[in-house]
C-alpha cells in the first residue's frame, strides 16, 4: 500500500512538473532568443548608421571582427590546452598511485 502512495506522489509531482516548470523554461528561453534578437539587430542599426555618417570607419570594423575572431580563436586555444594538461596531470598522478602488477602493497623487511 505504502508503495502504491509513493508511485501516484511521484506521478503527481511529476505532472505538476509538467503543468507549471517546462511552460515556465520554455517562455524565458523564448524570452532570452527574443532579447538577443534585440541586442543583435540594433548593434546591426548602429553599425550600418556609422557607415552611412563615416564610411571612413569600415576599416576599423574589419580590424575589430578580425580581432575578436583571433581572441576568440586563442582563447578557445587556450582553454583547449589547459584541459588537456590537467587530464595529462591527472592521468600521470593517477599512475603513480597504482601499484605495479608485480609489486605488493605490503613493505618487505630488508634483506641482510
Amino acid at each position: 500500500m505504502l508503495r502504491l502512495a509513493r508511485l501516484a506522489r511521484a506521478r503527481i509531482r511529476y505532472r505538476l512538473h509538467l503543468l507549471v516548470f517546462v511552460p515556465t523554461v520554455r517562455a524565458t528561453t523564448w524570452m532570452y532568443f527574443a532579447a538577443a534578437g534585440l541586442v543583435g539587430f540594433g548593434a546591426l542599426e548602429a553599425w550600418v548608421v556609422l557607415f552611412a555618417l563615416s564610411p571612413s570607419a569600415f576599416p576599423l570594423l574589419l580590424l575589430g571582427l578580425a580581432l575578436v575572431a583571433v581572441t576568440r580563436d586563442a582563447g578557445r586555444r587556450g582553454i583547449r590546452r589547459a584541459r588537456l594538461g590537467i587530464r595529462r596531470w591527472r592521468a600521470r598522478t593517477r599512475r603513480r598511485r597504482q601499484p605495479a602488477a608485480g609489486d605488493s602493497i605490503e613493505m618487505s623487511a630488508p634483506q641482510s
